[in-house]
């Protein structure tokens, strides 16, 4: 009988343990997570700045502030003007530095 009991604490132990690693690797995920959605959001803003400023020298303009005109020609934004993507609102530039706002998420 006691080795049963022994192996049964073993295996709880070992279960226990596993448990806690497999609880760890899911917090660790799920920072990350939002880590990548940030750095996906900082990634297309720096994206839409620089095709701004491709639009400036190529037209000699700005483009205007919601990107309505950039956004509607096909050969800056093929699939229309650009969205957050984690809260899907649409990109806005500051009219005084030609640079797309900040996401408040």
């Amino acid at each position: 009988m006691r080795g049963r009991a022994r192996k049964a604490a073993e295996v709880a132990v070992v279960f226990l343990l596993l448990a806690a690693l497999a609880a760890g690797i899911a917090h660790t995920l799920a920072g990350r997570r939002g880590f990548t959605r940030g750095t996906s959001c900082e990634q297309e803003i720096a994206r839409v700045n620089l095709v701004v400023e491709k639009w400036f020298f190529d037209t000699g303009r700005w483009p205007a502030d919601d990107l309505s005109d950039i956004g509607a020609d096909p050969r800056y934004f093929p699939d229309g003007p650009p969205r957050c993507p984690i809260t899907g609102q649409r990109y806005r530039l500051d009219p005084r530095t030609h640079r797309v706002r900040r996401c408040e998420h």
